[in-house]
């Protein structure tokens, strides 16, 4: 699995919102429910960004098009050609954003402040069932 073999700090997930075709929509959050989970179970700490969000940090505009959010990306990471598919552009820029955040974001200080309900509940489960992991594990 890419978790054990990359071993990551933390995951960068864009958060997935409503668009034209629901069954894109419905796949998009399923595959992002399942890294979250993935995540979670390992204790790994996860972020959401928007497109737009995404787009302002590498770019300045949040609304800025495709094609300028792929030359910065490649700009930034110092690559000769446009990342491809288009939809690894979009992946590397999620990443760049949540690199990005002051340091505290990352242990969930300011970052928590910014949170949906949503988002809060997720979290607060999470906790819930890491602890109750680690009750069954010590018995």
């Amino acid at each position: 699995e890419k978790i054990e073999r990359f071993a990551p700090d933390t995951v960068s997930i864009e958060r997935v919102f409503a668009q034209e075709n629901r069954n894109t929509v419905l796949g998009t959050a399923q595959a992002a429910g399942l890294a979250m989970l993935a995540a979670a179970q390992r204790g790994i700490p996860v972020a959401l960004h928007t497109p737009t969000e995404s787009k302002m940090a590498i770019t300045g505009n949040g609304k800025a098009e495709k094609i300028q959010m792929e030359r910065m990306v490649a700009r930034i990471l110092g690559l000769n050609t446009l990342p491809k598919p288009a939809d690894a552009a979009d992946a590397l820029a999620i990443a760049i954003c949540h690199a990005l955040r002051p340091a505290g974001a990352l242990q969930g200080g300011e970052r928590e402040q910014h949170l949906t309900d949503a988002q809060r509940q997720w979290a607060l489960a999470s906790q819930k069932a890491a602890r109750q992991r680690g009750v069954r594990r010590g018995m």
